[in-house]
């Protein structure tokens, strides 16, 4: 009878090792948040949306979000739009920042004025 050909290589003691110490690391960040509430977490990713990209996580980490598995998505952040990963956890936050220039209010105030509300109202949302 024919014998299926098994892989020869398995992982070495070493790679057995490093995946389990990068996994109880892991776990030992996410204890560190472990009374932190969905909406706390929700709250402090908002916070964080109106600090300038790269300086997202220590908002992140000031506003009580301990656990340092948290990354910025640089590629996907902009001035507006945090966007921030739990490597650990595989948790993703989408943040927009609400209004905090003199442009952001000055639109605000163009599409609020009497007579405009047709085009500050999303489509199919009335």
């Amino acid at each position: 009878a024919p014998q299926s050909k098994l892989p020869t290589s398995t992982p070495s003691a070493a790679a057995v090792l490093v995946a389990v110490v990068s996994w109880v690391r892991g776990e030992r960040e996410e204890s560190r948040d472990f009374e932190l509430t969905e909406l706390g977490l929700a709250a402090a990713a908002s916070s964080a949306s109106y600090a300038p990209p790269g300086g997202r996580l220590e908002e992140l980490h000031a506003r009580g979000v301990d656990s340092r598995n948290w990354r910025e998505d640089r590629s996907l952040s902009t001035d507006v739009v945090a966007v921030l990963y739990n490597r650990h956890t595989q948790t993703c936050l989408v943040a927009f920042r609400g209004s905090a220039t003199l442009g952001d209010w000055k639109s605000n105030v163009h599409h609020v004025l009497p007579g405009n509300e047709r085009d500050s109202t999303p489509p199919g949302s009335v």
